[in-house]
Order: C-alpha cells, then structure tokens, then sequence
C-alpha cells in the first residue's frame, strides 16, 4: 500500500504563491507500526515525494529566499 499525506497551506499575493505551513507527518499514519529499519526506509521516501512535488509546485527551499 502507498500511502502519501502531507497538508500545505498555501496563499497568492503579488510575489506569487506563499507558503504558511507545511504538515508533513500526521502522526496516525502508523508509522511507529513499523520497525526502525522500514520506518527509516519510509521517511525517506515519503520525504522525497514531498520534496519533488515541492520543487514541482515552484515552493522548494531555495526558490524564495529571505535575509
């Protein structure tokens, strides 16, 4: 089973869109169901998925960076 949850709150102006939180884990995913070993394999992959479809959204970390 593949399973990705992340909740984005996003907002426009005129800089283009703006990123006010970022939810990437919900903690009843389970994933202390899974043995270290899995978990870590998990996080990583389920943090990959985030980053690309960030960096595909135009939001990754260096797009918009502040003093």
């Amino acid at each position: 089973t593949e399973l990705l949850y992340a909740r984005v709150d996003v907002i426009g102006g005129g800089e283009g869109p703006r990123l006010l939180e970022l939810e990437l884990v919900e903690p009843s995913l389970g994933w202390r169901q899974l043995g270290d070993d899995e978990r870590g394999r998990q996080e990583r992959r389920f943090a990959l998925g985030v980053e690309s479809a960030l960096e595909r959204l135009g939001l990754g970390p260096f797009t918009k960076r502040r003093p």
